[in-house]
C-alpha cells in the first residue's frame, strides 16, 4: 500500500473513532438532558403552581400547569393565544403592569388578584414574574409564575374579621388588650372607646407615665411580685389617666403568655377594662352600708336603751311587789298585788317581744347550741303555764311519741320560746274545753332529726281572712282582738322566724267557733342518747315497783329506769308480794295505787308520785309527766323529806352596788330572805372605798351608773390588794349579748338581769358560795375561759374523774418499768389536764415531774417530787369527784366529748360555710378540754385558711379519736 494510500487508512479510522466518540457523547448528553428535563419536569409536577412564557406583546409561548391542581386548564386554553383574550380588564392592567415593572427591574412578585369562576365561586391567585431573553425569536420574553392562594386568602380573611369582631366585642364590652415583653420592655395597648386612646406601643416608662402617682407603687408592686412568681395572676385596680376624659379607674387583668425554661415570665398579655363607673357604685353603695349600719346602730342602742330604762322600774314592780306578796297582807291586798304582779309580768312579755322581733328583723338572731332533755323541756315549759290552764278549767294534755328520743343538740331556750308563744295563745283563747300538745319524730339520719310539735285548742279559731295576716308583724288578725285580749301581736311572728332558722316551717288550721291547730316542724342535731350510766353504788342494781296504769307513762318510766342502770323492775301488785323490799316505789297519782297503805307496803322503799297536770297534787315527791331524765334522777337520789339550805353555814356576806334606791332595796330583800348578810352601796366610788375596810364574799354590780360605771369599778376592785377575791356578779337590766360579753371577758363573774325571780337570785348566790368554799381549784379562772358556763364546767370535772382515777398507778407501773418516756408523757398529759379545770398546784407538780423526767437522764422521779405530785392529785381528785357527784349521774356516752362541736364544724366546712370561722371560735375552749392542744390549733388554722377539705379531714380525725 502506498503512502497515501496508507495515509488515507489511517485518517478514515480516525475519523471513525471521533466519530463513534461524538456519538457516545451525544447519546450521553441526550441521556443527561433527558434526566434533567425529567427532573424539572417533575419539580415543576410537585409545585402547586402555573407556569406561563409570554412574549413582550402578551402572546402565550408555553403554559406548564401541575397535574393535580383542581384549576388547571388544558394548554390548548392558553397557548398561541394572547392574555388580553382570557384575562379580565382589571387583571390585564395588573400583568402588564408587572411587565413594565420586571422590564425595569428583572423580577416583581408578590401581586394578588381574585377571579370569579363562572359558579360563583371565587379564587385568588398570587403572581410572580421575570424577564427571559429569547433568541429564537428576537424579542424578550417573561418567565410568569402564579400560585392559588385561595386558602391563605380566606384564612387571612377569617383572621381580619374574627380580629374585627373581637375588636368590636371588646368595645362593646369597654375591654382594652394589652400585652407587656419584659425583655424589650414595650407594651401595646387596644382601648379605642369613650375617647380612650393609646399610642400602639408604649415602653415601661411611658405607661407607668400615665398611673396616677398614688396607684404608682401598688402597680409597679404587683408587677415586681408577679414576674418573681409570688402572684399566680396579675390583677390591679388604679387610676390611669386617659388624656381626653381624665382619670378613671382601670381594672388590668393579665397572665404569662411566655416563660423561658426556668419558668421566668418573658411576656404577659390581658385585658384593661374601665371600672369607674363601678368604682362609683362601690363608693355610693358604701356610704349607703356606712349610714345604714349607723342607723341600725342607733337603732340598736335606742332599743337597748329603751330595755334597760323600762326593766329597771319593772324590776321595782315585779321585786317589791314579790316581796308584799308574802307579808302577810289581807286577802283584798294579796289580790291587787297580784294583779300588779301579772300587769308587771305582762309588759315585761311585751318588752321581751318587742327586742326579740328587732333582732330577727336585723338577722342578729343567733341560735345555741346545747345538748338538752326534750321531756324534761316539754315539762318545764307546760308546767309554767299549769296555773293559767287550770284556772280557766281546761283539759290539758300531752300526747308524746314512744320512737321519740330524748336527746337532741340545738337551742332549748328558743324552742321553749316557741312553744310558750303557741301554748300561751292556745290558753289565751280557750275558755273552755281542751288544749293538747302532741310531739312526734318525723325524719331521723345519722346526723339530724326533723321533729314535729303540735298544738291544738278548743277556742275561738281563725277565719281564713284573718290567717292570711296572722303571721305578719304587729298583726293579731282581728283588730277586736288586741282590745279584747291584748299582747303585740308579735309572737307568732318571733316564732315563724325562729322556727324558719332551726330548719322548719309553721303552719295553721282552724275554723271559727271550733277551735286552732297550729303545727311547727324542727330540724336538730341529733345527741346519743345515754347507754348506760356510772352511778357507782347509788343506783345500779336497784330495784323499783311501777305501778302506772297509763301505758304511755309506764313505758317512759322503765326506759329512764333502764338508762340508770335500773333493769329489775316489777308492774304488778301480786308480783309486789311475791318481791323482796324494793329500793323505789311509782305509783300513778289518781288511781287506786295512790295509797298510803300500798305505800307502807312496799316500805322502806322510797315512794315516788307519777301524774299529769291534771292529777297534780302538793305530793312531796311527785313527777309530772312528761319529764327528763335528770328530774327523775334528782328525786330518785335527792333528800327525804327536801332540805333547805339556810342558817349560818350557807350565808354569804354581800355587797350590792347600785345608784338606783329602788333596786337596792329589791335586791336586798331578796338576798335577806335568802338567809345572807347584805351591805349597799350607792355608786362605785362608794363601793371601792367599803372594800378597803369590809370584806365581802359576793359583789352585785349595776352596770349604767353615773360618773364611774360597773366595768370601770370592777376594773378597780381587781387591783386592790383584798384578802380574798370576791365573786363579782353583774345585776343590770342591760340584756344585749355583745354586754354581758364583754362584762364576762373582763371583771365579772356571772351575769344577772333584771328584773329577776328571788329563786333565781337566791341559786347564783347558792352556785359561787359553794365554789368559793372550794379549794385546789381555781374554778373563777376556767369559767372565764368557758365564758361562765358552768355546766360545761361540771362535765369537764366528771370526765377528769372518770379517766383518770388510775393516773398515780399508771405513772408508778412506768417508773417501776423504768419506762421514762412514757412517764413523762403521763405527766405531760396530767399538766394539761390539771390546766384545763383549774388546778393550779397540780399543774405546777406535774409540770415540776415532767421537767425532772426529761433532765434527769435515766435515773426517774425524785422521792420529792413524787410525793408532791401525788398530794396534789389526791387533793385535786377528791374535790372534782364531790362536785361531779353533787351535779348527778355521771352517764357514759356512747360518742366521743366534743363530738357536737366537731360534727358542727364538719358540716359547716363541708358546705364551705363562712360561719365555721365564729363557730369554731366560741368552741375552741371546749375543744382544748377533750382534745391535744396542737389538734385544735392546727383545725384553726385550716379554718382560718379557708382549706374547708383539710378541716373536715382533721375534724373527722379528732371526732373519731379518744379524747383525752
Amino acid at each position: 500500500m502506498s503512502l497515501a494510500g496508507m495515509v488515507f487508512f489511517h485518517v478514515i479510522i480516525i475519523l471513525s473513532i471521533l466519530l463513534v466518540a461524538s456519538l457516545i457523547v451525544n447519546l450521553h448528553i441526550k441521556k443527561v438532558l433527558a434526566e434533567k428535563t425529567a427532573h424539572l419536569n417533575a419539580t415543576l409536577n410537585a409545585l402547586p403552581d402555573m407556569l406561563f412564557e409570554i412574549d413582550a406583546l402578551g402572546n402565550c409561548i408555553d403554559y406548564k400547569a401541575p397535574s393535580n391542581a383542581d384549576i388547571c386548564i388544558h394548554s390548548s386554553s392558553f397557548t398561541g393565544r394572547n392574555i388580553s383574550e382570557v384575562l379580565s380588564s382589571e387583571v390585564l392592567q395588573l400583568a402588564k403592569s408587572m411587565m413594565e415593572d420586571t422590564l425595569k427591574y428583572g423580577t416583581k412578585t408578590g401581586e394578588s388578584f381574585p377571579i370569579t369562576y363562572p359558579a360563583g365561586k371565587i379564587r385568588w391567585f398570587e403572581i410572580s414574574m421575570s424577564v427571559k431573553a429569547s433568541q429564537h425569536l428576537g424579542n424578550t420574553c417573561f418567565i410568569v409564575l402564579v400560585r392559588d392562594i385561595t386558602a391563605r386568602k380566606e384564612a387571612e380573611l377569617a383572621l381580619k374579621k374574627s380580629e374585627e369582631r373581637f375588636r368590636f366585642a371588646a368595645m362593646a364590652g369597654q375591654i382594652g388588650l394589652w400585652d407587656y415583653d419584659s425583655v424589650t420592655g414595650e407594651a401595646s395597648v387596644v382601648y379605642n372607646y369613650n375617647g380612650i386612646e393609646y399610642p400602639n406601643h408604649l415602653s415601661a416608662g411611658d405607661f407607668q407615665k400615665l398611673v396616677h402617682p398614688e396607684d404608682l407603687r401598688i402597680v409597679q408592686a404587683a408587677f415586681k411580685e408577679y414576674f418573681e412568681g409570688k402572684r399566680n395572676v396579675f390583677d390591679i385596680l388604679c387610676r390611669i389617666d386617659t388624656k381626653k376624659i381624665g382619670w378613671q379607674w382601670m381594672m388590668i387583668i393579665g397572665l404569662a403568655v411566655e416563660k423561658d425554661k426556668e419558668g421566668k415570665v418573658l411576656k404577659v398579655a390581658g385585658y384593661l377594662r374601665n371600672f369607674t363607673n363601678e368604682k362609683k357604685s362601690q363608693e355610693t353603695l358604701m356610704r349607703a352600708k356606712i349610714s345604714a349600719e349607723a342607723s341600725s346602730q342607733a337603732k340598736s342602742e335606742f332599743i337597748a336603751n329603751m330595755s334597760h330604762e323600762i326593766r329597771t322600774p319593772l324590776n321595782a314592780i315585779l321585786g317589791l311587789g314579790g316581796i308584799l306578796l308574802h307579808s302577810g297582807v289581807n286577802s283584798k291586798q294579796y289580790d291587787y298585788l297580784q294583779k300588779i304582779q301579772y300587769s308587771a309580768e305582762n309588759l315585761l312579755n311585751i318588752v321581751n317581744d318587742i327586742l326579740d322581733f328587732s333582732s330577727s328583723d336585723a338577722n342578729r338572731l343567733v341560735l345555741q347550741e346545747a345538748r338538752f332533755d326534750l321531756y324534761e323541756l316539754i315539762n318545764k315549759t307546760s308546767g309554767i303555764l299549769f296555773n293559767s290552764i287550770k284556772s280557766k278549767g281546761l283539759r290539758f294534755d300531752i300526747n308524746l311519741s314512744t320512737e321519740l328520743p330524748l336527746f337532741y343538740s340545738g337551742d332549748p331556750g328558743r324552742i321553749t320560746q316557741v312553744l310558750m308563744n303557741l301554748l300561751g295563745n292556745a290558753v289565751k283563747f280557750t275558755e273552755k274545753g281542751s288544749i293538747c300538745l302532741s310531739a312526734a319524730l318525723i325524719e331521723s339520719s345519722e346526723q339530724d332529726a326533723l321533729l314535729q310539735f303540735v298544738i291544738e285548742d278548743t277556742g275561738i279559731g281563725i277565719s281564713p281572712e284573718q290567717m292570711s295576716r296572722l303571721f305578719q308583724p304587729f298583726s293579731q288578725g282581728d283588730p277586736g282582738i288586741a282590745r279584747t285580749f291584748g299582747g303585740t301581736g308579735l309572737g307568732l311572728v318571733i316564732s315563724k322566724n325562729l322556727v324558719e332558722k332551726m330548719g322548719g316551717s309553721i303552719g295553721l288550721e282552724s275554723r271559727p267557733g271550733e277551735g286552732s291547730s297550729f303545727t311547727f316542724t324542727i330540724r336538730l342535731r341529733q345527741a346519743d342518747n345515754l347507754q348506760d350510766t356510772n352511778t357507782g353504788a347509788s343506783l345500779s342494781g336497784a330495784t323499783a315497783v311501777l305501778l302506772l296504769k297509763d301505758r304511755g307513762m309506764q313505758m317512759h318510766v322503765k326506759r329512764l329506769l333502764s338508762m340508770l342502770g335500773i333493769h329489775d323492775t316489777v308492774e304488778t301488785m301480786a308480783a309486789v308480794d311475791e318481791t323482796c323490799t324494793p329500793d323505789f316505789l311509782f305509783y300513778q297519782s289518781g288511781t287506786e295505787y295512790d295509797s298510803p297503805l300500798l305505800q307502807m307496803s312496799c316500805s322502806p322503799a322510797k315512794a315516788i308520785a307519777v301524774g299529769t297536770f291534771e292529777t297534780h297534787h302538793q305530793d312531796l315527791l311527785q313527777l309530772i309527766y312528761p319529764f327528763g331524765l335528770t328530774q327523775l334522777y334528782s328525786i330518785m337520789t335527792g333528800p327525804e323529806p327536801m332540805a333547805h339550805t339556810t342558817g349560818s353555814e350557807a350565808s354569804q356576806n354581800i355587797l350590792v352596788v347600785d345608784d338606783n334606791e329602788i333596786n337596792l332595796m329589791v335586791a336586798e330583800e331578796c338576798i335577806k330572805n335568802a338567809g345572807h348578810r347584805t351591805d349597799r352601796a350607792f355608786s362605785g366610788q362608794e363601793a371601792l372605798d367599803k372594800l378597803k375596810h369590809q370584806a365581802y364574799d359576793i359583789i352585785f354590780m349595776d352596770l349604767h351608773m353615773p360618773v364611774m360605771d360597773g366595768l370601770e369599778t370592777s376594773g378597780k376592785i381587781r387591783e386592790l390588794q383584798l384578802s380574798a377575791r370576791p365573786v363579782i356578779i353583774a345585776l343590770t337590766a342591760d340584756i344585749d349579748e355583745s354586754i354581758k360579753n364583754k362584762a364576762l371577758n373582763t371583771w365579772f363573774d356571772d351575769y344577772l338581769t333584771k328584773p329577776f325571780e328571788p329563786e333565781r337570785l337566791s341559786a347564783i348566790i347558792h352556785k359561787w358560795g359553794s365554789i368559793r368554799k372550794v379549794h385546789h381549784l381555781d374554778i373563777p379562772a376556767v369559767l372565764k375561759r368557758l365564758t361562765g358556763n358552768y355546766d360545761t364546767y361540771l362535765d369537764l370535772l366528771e370526765m377528769f374523774v372518770e379517766n383518770n382515777g388510775s393516773f398515780m398507778e399508771n405513772l408508778q407501773s412506768a417508773l417501776e418499768k423504768k419506762a421514762y418516756t412514757e412517764a413523762a408523757l403521763i405527766c405531760h398529759t396530767m399538766k394539761g389536764l390539771a390546766g384545763n379545770i383549774g388546778a393550779n398546784s397540780l399543774y405546777q407538780a406535774a409540770g415540776a415531774a415532767v421537767n425532772e423526767l426529761r433532765a434527769a437522764a435515766g435515773s426517774g422521779l425524785s422521792d420529792r417530787i413524787l410525793a408532791s405530785l401525788s398530794e396534789e392529785f389526791g387533793k385535786v381528785y377528791e374535790t372534782a369527784a364531790s362536785l361531779a357527784e353533787a351535779t348527778g349521774p355521771a352517764v357514759n356516752s356512747v360518742s366521743t366529748p366534743g363530738r357536737d362541736e366537731l360534727e358542727d364544724l364538719i358540716s359547716l366546712a363541708e358546705r364551705n360555710d363562712f360561719e365555721a370561722f365564729e363557730r369554731f371560735k366560741n368552741a375552741r375552749v371546749s375543744l382544748m378540754a377533750f382534745y391535744e392542744p396542737e389538734q385544735v390549733k392546727i383545725l384553726g388554722e385550716a379554718i382560718a385558711k379557708m382549706d374547708w377539705k383539710h378541716a373536715v379531714s382533721l375534724a373527722e380525725a379528732m371526732k373519731g379519736s379518744k379524747a383525752r
